[in-house]
Formats: structure tokens, sequence, C-alpha cells
């Protein structure tokens, strides 16, 4: 159970305060939020932008599954996130989408994603999340064309308060999962994809891929139906579909 959060107003990263947390068994709180990040990272040691006004939250998770099931738990968070900003936003419902593996897009523009780290020999989960409230990165060639909250509702959303919705709604689907009711999350999740069914290129991949995004498996997994008809699966990868490749690869 996630109780105790953690208000601060500098540092390099939410995810390294909880990750010292847990390597220093002090157990005294269960999530970071972080007014403004000096070091903020994203998948494959990404750079994240991180402005004062959008949200960095890292939130630490034991969870009483094994270690072979961690990967729900980005699934689990991704729909937390999207309940709690529907919880504030009710017209967010049609626009807010998964884009596959982590992270968040309206109208095809990234506001935000989602880091796992895992400290297996203490048991325990970190789960950073980053959203574009107020301000977004200058979009950079090889870059997702990104966005804000902001600039698509006019309004601002304080991030502390969308910290606490989604701490009570990571409790209550986390409680779920453990209790194997994980289907209807998963459906939640799988509903909101955006591009199933379209063409995909793939990108940082030593070998190109191209194809259908044919699927996705239980496990999260996405299958990639290539025009032999292969069927390939990832578990991780950049995918940009056909009609944003000028977008991701020319945006400056």
């Amino acid at each position: 159970m996630i109780k105790n959060l953690k208000i601060i107003e500098e540092a390099t990263s939410s995810s390294d305060l909880a990750k010292d947390e847990i390597l220093n068994n002090r157990n005294k709180f269960d999530a970071f939020f972080v007014y403004e990040q000096t070091k903020g990272r994203g998948t494959l040691n990404k750079e994240w932008i991180s402005q004062k006004g959008n949200l960095h939250l890292s939130i630490i998770v034991k969870p009483k599954k094994p270690l072979l099931e961690w990967k729900f738990i980005s699934i689990i968070s991704a729909v937390a996130i999207r309940r709690s900003l529907i919880k504030i936003y009710g017209h967010l419902d049609t626009l807010l989408k998964f884009k596959w593996p982590n992270d968040f897009i309206i109208n095809n523009k990234k506001i935000g994603g989602i880091l796992l780290e895992t400290i297996p020999r203490s048991n325990s989960l970190v789960i950073g999340m980053g959203l574009n409230l107020v301000f977004n990165p200058n979009n950079i060639k090889n870059g997702w064309p990104s966005e804000n909250i902001k600039n698509i509702n006019g309004i601002n959303i304080d991030p502390i308060k969308l910290s606490y919705l989604i701490i009570d709604n990571l409790n209550l689907l986390i409680e779920d999962w453990e209790n194997n009711n994980f289907f209807n999350v998963f459906s939640e999740w799988k509903s909101n994809l955006c591009f199933l069914g379209e063409q995909i290129h793939s990108f940082g991949f030593n070998k190109k891929y191209c194809g259908i995004f044919e699927n996705v498996g239980s496990k999260g997994q996405m299958f990639l139906k290539t025009k032999n008809n292969k069927i390939i699966e990832f578990s991780s990868g950049t995918f940009v579909p056909k009609f944003m490749i000028d977008k991701y690869v020319t945006c400056n």
C-alpha cells in the first residue's frame, strides 16, 4: 500500500530519491514528487526535460507477485494515470491514448511517459512518471512531437493533486492485480492503444522492422506482422506509424 508522499522542491530526479530510500532501508516514504528535476531521464537514459509545473512523480511498489509478473505494473500504472487525468478533465477520455509500450499521447503528440526500474534484491520496483502539464520541450530530430495539457485545455492542473489521485488509483489497481483481477485493466489499456492495425516502422534497432501492428499479447508485448505474414514479437522499442515518419524524423 502506497501511503506517504514526500514533496521536494528540486532534485536530480524523483526516481533517484526513491531508489535512495530503498537502498538505505529507510522505508519512510513510498512516493516522491519533485517540482523541478535537474537530471530527469526517460527510457534508454534519454534526457527528460523537467520544468516546474509538470508532473515528476516516482512511486515505490513492493509487489506480492513473482518478479516475472512485475512487467504488468507498466500497464497498471498507465491506466492509473489515465483514470486520474480523466477524473480531473472528463473530456480527455476520447483524446488521451497510450503509445506502446509506455508513453501517453494526445492528437499524436507525446505528453508523458512511464519508466520502471526494478531493484530485485529489495523486492522493490520504482515507477517513474512524467507528464507535460504546462510545458513541453522543443521537438528534436528523431524525436516524437510533444505537447502539454495546458495547451489543450487552457487550464493548469495542480501536479500535487494529480499525484495523490494517481496514488489512490494505483493502490486500487495493484490490489486488484494481486488478487488476480487484471482482465478489465488490460482491456482498458488495450482499447486505448493507438496505431493498432496500422503500418508502423521501427527506430533505434540495428535492423529496421516494418509491418502491421497486429496485436498485443497477454504480457503487453507487441506482435508485428511483416509483409511476408511473419509475426515478430517485441517487448520494447520505438515504433512510428507510416503517416508520422516525416514528422518524427524531420521535426526541429
